[in-house]
């Protein structure tokens, strides 16, 4: 989870263009009518320097092992959806909608982590690409298309 955070906070950084430089160029393709958007390359200091501050509470002053040590992190380019998963297109593809508040345009919700790459890999397949995820192991082949 804290990993996702981090990722989080550096896609904000850099599709905010932070530091006054110029803005990120995010502009991406559709895939099977799902529009993505290109994150650049970036690297960033990950982890939490712990210090103790008896001001604080000791219940908001404390820390998780595997916040340390603070440690540099470099992600290579990817694409990621532009919005959300709708329910429309989470049915279309797989022929199911496990949603419980439904709707067309809703994000689709009730989806683990298996059938998250399942669906990733039927959206690859139904614009002609390879299939990428292992839905059993969670593994990506970074060789597909």
């Amino acid at each position: 989870m804290k990993l996702l955070a981090a990722i989080m906070t550096v896609l904000l950084t850099l599709t905010a263009g932070c530091g006054g430089g110029a803005a990120v160029d995010i502009s991406g393709e559709e895939i099977a009518g799902y529009a993505m958007v290109t994150i650049p390359a970036a690297e960033f200091e990950m982890g939490y320097l712990y210090k103790h501050d008896p001001s604080i509470p000791d219940n908001v002053n404390r820390y998780f092992g595997d916040e340390q040590p603070v440690h540099p992190v470099t992600l290579s380019s990817f694409q990621i959806g532009k919005t959300e998963v709708t329910q429309d297109l989470y049915e279309r593809l797989t022929g199911g909608n496990p949603s419980t508040f439904t709707g067309a345009d809703l994000p689709v919700t009730n989806v683990g982590a298996s059938k998250a790459l399942e669906f990733c890999n039927m959206l690859s397949e139904s614009a002609g690409l390879e299939p990428a995820y292992d839905p059993d192991t969670g593994k990506v082949d970074f060789s597909k298309n």
